[in-house]
């Protein structure tokens, strides 16, 4: 049976478009509510004129909201995410929007061709700690203004608290196929087979970033870098983690030989990771 209601946080740029697309071929107790990635503000006042025995029939939210969202709920619910290194996730968000005219800042950003020119306009709050600020609470799909540079580290300690406290589970982008795994597990999804939605075909295999650039990342995810090495260690330490993925991984039954050589590898880098982490005990 799936735990109470779940809301799935997508932050940008984390992979969850290809796991919305998992999620619309499953079957939930009750109704399934996706909001339009597109223009997610207007399917939130969508989801607000609801009426209270509508809302409750809910049994899974999917989009991208901020945490605090189960407050319009009179049941329980628990949230799931998926982080994405910081670093990594402003990257690819630079280049997905500028090959993508439908999306809101592609006006504005389209004759930018620096990712520092891309930061430093200060255009979206999501490209400052913008994983920290949907985790305390404090994005812009709560409508908060929260300028640049004045996420602080008491918002940090709020999103590693909703963590801990309301999240039934966090991925890893990085992770993706034993995140995966995992949250079919806990959610009693059944067998998963994907292909990967969403992806910058034209974004650069290898990125060279001067030193500058670099500097300026870090100071626009300064909170978020932390965020994501507590999320880390905590999926590493998580015993259970690799205990039980390679059992499902021997028990997964895919018809793509591509996936099951991804899980694979996937599985053999956790290995080498875990051993690490014990060492320096």
């Amino acid at each position: 049976m799936t735990p109470e209601r779940i809301l799935f946080m997508h932050i940008p740029k984390t992979g969850g478009s290809t796991i919305e697309a998992i999620m619309k071929r499953k079957s939930f107790p009750g109704n399934a509510f996706f909001l339009d990635s597109t223009n997610s503000l207007a399917n939130l006042d969508r989801l607000y004129s609801l009426g209270e025995e509508e809302l409750e029939k809910i049994s899974l939210l999917y989009g991208h909201f901020d945490y605090g969202l189960h407050g319009i709920f009179s049941t329980p619910s628990t949230y799931v995410t998926m982080l994405r290194n910081p670093m990594d996730r402003v990257i690819s968000h630079f280049f997905y929007v500028k090959n993508s005219p439908e999306h809101f800042l592609y006006e504005k950003v389209k004759h930018l061709h620096t990712l520092s020119g891309y930061l430093t306009a200060e255009l979206s709050t999501e490209l400052d700690n913008g994983q920290v600020r949907m985790l305390a609470g404090i994005g812009s799909f709560n409508g908060q203004t929260v300028p640049f540079g004045e996420v602080t580290k008491a918002h940090l300690e709020q999103a590693v608290a909703n963590m801990e406290n309301h999240f039934l589970y966090v991925g890893l982008q990085e992770y993706f196929d034993v995140s995966l795994l995992q949250m079919g597990k806990m959610l009693h999804l059944g067998k998963m087979s994907y292909h990967s939605l969403n992806i910058n075909k034209k974004k650069p295999g290898t990125l060279k970033l001067d030193s500058g650039t670099l500097e300026i990342l870090r100071k626009y995810n300064y909170y978020d870098l932390q965020l994501y090495d507590y999320a880390f260690q905590r999926f590493l330490a998580n015993r259970e983690v690799f205990g039980k993925a390679s059992l499902l991984l021997h028990r997964l039954d895919c018809q793509s030989k591509e996936i099951s050589f991804l899980f694979s590898r996937v599985w053999r880098r956790l290995q080498k990771e875990l051993k690490i982490l014990q060492e320096s005990k």
